[in-house]
């Protein structure tokens, strides 16, 4: 007996050798093109990487590259144990480079997640050796205006993405220390999310003060991600239903509508039921309208989606 468990522990050290080695792999196949913010050549790599596991495996392209871009990291051997260096989504939030368009290091991130499907909360919440998340690394060296104005889409991505704004790395920081009072509304969306958590946080902020993240370099490329576009439908639908509350209460109290606003006026004439149905066919609305605008985005990058290229994370400095 104890001669076939330590065959069978042997056996699962091996596998765990070859899964890990494979993962590295992975990770120094496309750490090039993630690293240069280089979207083509990170699609033609992950293609091919696909390919050839799911021919291995008999799974399809999808869920190949689902694994690949979930298992990709960097590890190293650091006093005799191995110490996890950081995932592709780090490499591309440390460098941010090819600039915030489709084809840059924006687009880079939304292709990792995109290709990580229901496993994207994982790469949200990876974090390396040090602690460091995705969410310190899209908050660190930020040191002009730009870069700030930069981080807001790919801050809001991640916590859209389940990504925690109250996690410390070993040095007991949250993304936020690394904003500081440099860029107030940025900071303000991280000590939101610290409070109320990530998503309702973007909720708010698209309420609130929505030109943080609408103007926001970028926004164009992360908003029509399922997740954010979820948390815009939701910013939507409270707005509406609180003018029609606010209407409806000027109605009943025989007060003119807000601002003289004619609309409004007949919002707020509107039964329950009726402003339901009107929601309702809202709805329907919106899902044709980000359908067609879906379309129209990845029409406008289709050569950054499908063109051809080549493929490290590094920790975030304290």
């Amino acid at each position: 007996m104890e001669v076939g468990h330590a065959s069978g522990g042997d056996d699962a050290a091996a596998r765990a050798r070859r899964a890990s080695a494979r993962a590295v792999w992975y990770y120094w196949g496309l750490q090039a093109s993630c690293a240069a913010g280089d979207l083509p050549a990170l699609n033609a790599v992950l293609a091919r990487l696909a390919a050839a596991r799911a021919a291995e495996e008999g799974c399809s392209e999808a869920e190949a590259a689902r694994a690949i871009v979930v298992e990709a990291r960097d590890v190293e051997r650091v006093e005799g144990r191995p110490a996890l260096l950081g995932y592709l989504v780090h490499t591309v939030l440390y460098g941010r480079a090819g600039g915030v368009g489709p084809g840059g290091w924006l687009g880079c991130l939304r292709r990792c997640f995109e290709a990580a499907g229901d496993s994207a909360p994982l790469l949200a919440a990876a974090v390396d050796a040090l602690g460091s998340s995705a969410l310190h690394y899209a908050c660190h060296n930020l040191h002009t205006s730009g870069d700030r104005a930069e981080a807001c889409a790919a801050v809001a991505c991640l916590l859209a993405h389940g990504a925690d704004a109250t996690a410390t790395n070993d040095d007991s920081s949250t993304p936020r220390y690394f904003v500081g009072g440099r860029d107030p509304p940025l900071a303000a969306l991280l000590e939101l999310a610290e409070r109320v958590g990530g998503r309702d946080a973007v909720i708010r902020t698209l309420i609130d003060t929505p030109h943080v993240l609408t103007d926001a370099p970028g926004w164009d490329v992360v908003r029509t991600m399922p997740r954010l576009q979820e948390l815009q439908d939701a910013a939507n639908l409270r707005i509406i239903i609180a003018l029609w509350a606010d209407a409806r209460l000027r109605v009943a109290n025989g007060e003119a509508a807000r601002e003289g606003n004619l609309k409004l006026r007949v919002l707020g004439l509107l039964h329950r039921n009726a402003f339901g149905e009107l929601l309702r066919l809202i709805a329907m609305f919106d899902v044709h309208a980000q359908k067609k605008k879906k379309e129209e985005v990845e029409g406008e990058c289709g050569a950054e989606y499908e063109g051809g290229g080549a493929g490290a994370g590094a920790g975030v400095a304290r």
